[in-house]
């Protein structure tokens, strides 16, 4: 990549930390939450089901569960190193060069569902559960949970939820200094210690292994190809005015290169999970997802994010983004 393409970037990292983060996003296309169908010009219910964020005891709940049996992998079909994105041309990436990775079992399956298993436990510290995919939600048998549509994927496990639900100050934070360290990394070392610098960062976002890996891949592969279009959208809107609300050019070339592979690796994403964005989808894309945790989480999720007990208003509560802005608008996982 050109020096000037890197100073682009720099520019645009700068732009978006400084518009994005901290801002309410509650109101994502006019007055609502989702991009309603025009013809009826009605917002759809913010329904249990849907989430803007977990509640601190049920997100720390989440992140220390543990997963019995093996994680999805992010591997080629021989089990050796791969690349999610080999169908798209990005000169100089360490990993141009490697084989397509194996998509998960029944990705190809439109109504799988990935379902948990939670094992009975005196403390939530101590928690272990199991994870599956079914061909559909009414194959899922008694006692077991679905946490998203889709196949179970790279990012699918109870931790990565975690950090998906993760009111967001500290993510924040650390999603801005792994897109700025890592371009920095490109200006002075060679594609596979940025890279690799990538990966670690976002594995101290809170990300499992596999997961981090993922993201590592789909934002180290969406700059090259999508900086000249997002520098020139610095301080722009993501989406034009209601009803409408479209895209822009920015979210829409990160979308077209990566979105599609990222979502079959990924297995889990805002909206299979039930998750809104600070970028406005249509609500019909927004699955609804009962996320059930166990018994020791005293305090579920409402709606909005708040304890059960109270605590805020939630109608009038300031909705803090995932801190995956920049991480959207050049990997668009959220999809």
């Amino acid at each position: 990549m050109k020096h000037e393409g890197f100073l682009a970037l720099i520019i645009l990292i700068l732009g978006i930390s400084k518009r994005c983060f901290g801002e309410d996003f509650q109101k994502r296309c006019g007055d609502c939450w989702c991009i309603s169908d025009p013809s009826t010009d009605t917002c759809p219910e913010f329904s249990p089901g849907h989430y803007d964020s977990f509640s601190d005891p049920a997100q720390k709940a989440y992140a220390s569960f543990k997963l019995k049996g093996e994680a999805p992998e992010l591997k080629a079909e021989d089990g050796t190193e791969c690349y999610p994105f080999t169908h798209l041309e990005v000169e100089g990436h360490y990993a141009a060069g490697l084989p397509q990775c194996k998509a998960p079992e029944m990705s190809d399956v439109d109504s799988a569902v990935c379902a948990f298993y939670y094992h009975e436990a005196d403390f939530c510290e101590d928690v272990e559960y199991e994870m599956k995919t079914y061909q559909s939600k009414d194959d899922v048998p008694d006692g077991w949970v679905v946490t998203h549509t889709g196949a179970c994927g790279a990012c699918s496990s109870a931790a990565d939820l975690a950090v998906m639900g993760n009111k967001g100050l500290q993510l924040n934070k650390a999603s801005e200094s792994c897109g700025t360290t890592y371009f920095l990394l490109m200006t002075t070392k060679d594609p596979k210690e940025a890279f690799d610098g990538l990966w670690e960062c976002m594995k101290e976002v809170g990300y499992t292994e596999t997961c981090s890996l993922l993201w590592a891949h789909s934002i180290s592969t969406t700059v090259p190809l999508c900086s000249g279009t997002c520098a020139t959208l610095v301080g722009k809107p993501y989406t034009g005015d209601a009803p409408a609300c479209e895209q822009n050019d920015c979210i829409k070339c990160s979308e077209d290169k990566t979105s599609e592979k990222f979502t079959i690796h990924a297995g889990r994403v805002a909206s299979s999970s039930g998750f809104t964005q600070p970028i406005a989808r249509p609500c019909e894309d927004i699955a609804s997802i009962s996320h059930e945790p166990p018994a020791c989480v005293q305090k579920e999720p409402d709606a909005r994010g708040n304890d059960t007990d109270g605590g805020g208003d939630s109608a009038g509560r300031k909705h803090k983004s995932f801190g995956m802005a920049f991480l959207i608008l050049l990997s668009a996982f959220f999809l």
